[in-house]
């Protein structure tokens, strides 16, 4: 059943994010093939700053758009008028958060992998092709000359994305489960409240994650390379316990009575 569910979110926002894919690498080529051609003419000039401008906004845009669209999605489908049926399934509502989480993760990758193309065709190679090769070899000198920290660190950083990506999609989630089982969260001055109370948690809680690292790293008589390291470290193992909560909270207040809107 999970995976009829899954192939069913897949398909509801591939509807509304596939044309967002075409719409960035038809202005991606069209930008590269401008640069390519590099007329001196004032009209061709603007017209091409016009373009790039567009690509920047698009590649901005498309990091977070299929992820936020699957994020929409988990409201739609579960608590509005779709929740009358999706709730009356034989599911289980981890089910139902499982697959809208790996909706949202599938989706978040291939805009972060659509977004990496569409830069590369940008940065990389003179002519319309071999973008991939320049950046291939790139990635090649990097790991024959990296210190084995700096690649570990970067494996790590890979890891961090996804846990952000998981641990923002159940934070949202619970976020959303919240305002079903309590209707008053719904209010507009609770939810700005909440995102200001929410962003001064996390900015002081910030400050002291980085001094807590440092006294443990001195502690522990980390050296100054390996540090890094050791924070990406600490950061996933904070994120794979903050998603497990979000993950089973979700779960508990799915299995109430909702307020459906």
């Amino acid at each position: 059943m999970l995976k009829k569910l899954y192939k069913y979110d897949f398909r509801c926002s591939a509807r509304t994010v596939l044309p967002m894919f075409i719409i960035y690498f038809v202005i991606a080529v069209a930008t590269k093939i401008m640069n390519v051609l590099d007329i001196k003419h004032p009209i061709f000039e603007a017209s091409f700053a016009v373009v790039i401008f567009a690509f920047g906004i698009l590649t901005f845009a498309l990091v977070f758009y299929g992820f936020g669209t699957a994020m929409m999605r988990f409201k739609k489908n579960l608590f509005t008028d779709e929740g009358y049926l999706m709730n009356t399934l034989p599911v289980k509502p981890w089910q139902h958060v499982t697959s809208k989480l790996l909706n949202a993760f599938t989706w978040g990758i291939f805009c972060m992998i659509a977004t990496a193309v569409g830069i590369c065709l940008m940065l990389f190679g003179e002519g319309l092709l071999g973008e991939f090769s320049d950046f291939l070899k790139m990635v090649g000198k990097f790991f024959e000359n990296a210190h084995p920290a700096a690649i570990t660190e970067l494996i790590l950083s890979f890891f961090c994305i996804l846990g952000f990506i998981i641990t923002l999609s159940l934070c949202g989630f619970f976020w959303t489960a919240m305002e079903s089982s309590f209707p008053y969260l719904k209010k507009r001055w609770v939810s700005v409240a909440a995102g200001i109370a929410t962003f001064l948690v996390l900015t002081i809680c910030s400050f002291f994650y980085n001094i807590l690292i440092e006294g443990f790293a001195e502690m522990f008589e980390i050296t100054e390379i390996w540090r890094g390291v050791f924070s990406m470290a600490v950061s996933v193992v904070i994120m794979i316990i903050l998603s497990v909560a979000f993950f089973i909270g979700t779960c508990k207040l799915m299995e109430k009575k909702l307020n459906l809107e």
